[in-house]
């Protein structure tokens, strides 16, 4: 996305994080709003955060339980009822127990690459040294 986009240009990444279908014992890849971040490093940060949208899976939830199993069939009322529950949670204190993604907007400067690769390796020094 850096080398292609022109200076002065945005980028707005969103990446999924708690979805329905996580592999076991394999996990590669799971963004947080701070790794997403990082990952970002050569952007100028215009923004980055949560995106609150759990709700949305309880219907990819209610068609896998049907289609995997023998349940009778979940009626939309239920599905809707659940749906709206979830959302109202959604809106609570708790909202990071259920967030469903995570987005970066930012911007591409005039930064010369080898300077900001730079402060991004003495950034990554700087916390391995710490962790030890």
């Amino acid at each position: 996305m850096y080398r292609t986009l022109k200076v002065g240009g945005f980028i707005w990444v969103e990446v999924p994080f708690n979805q329905f279908y996580h592999a076991h014992p394999h996990d590669f890849r799971r963004w947080t709003v701070q790794g997403l971040a990082w990952d970002m490093y050569r952007f100028k940060q215009h923004g980055a955060g949560i995106t609150a949208n759990a709700s949305r899976e309880i219907r990819n939830i209610a068609k896998t339980m049907q289609n995997e199993s023998t349940i009778s069939k979940i009626s939309e009322t239920s599905i809707a009822n659940l749906e709206n529950l979830v959302e109202d949670y959604s809106g609570s204190a708790k909202i990071l127990r259920l967030y469903s993604g995570c987005f970066f907007w930012g911007e591409k400067t005039e930064h010369k690459i080898d300077e900001i690769d730079l402060v991004f390796m003495s950034r990554l020094r700087r916390r391995v040294l710490e962790a030890k």
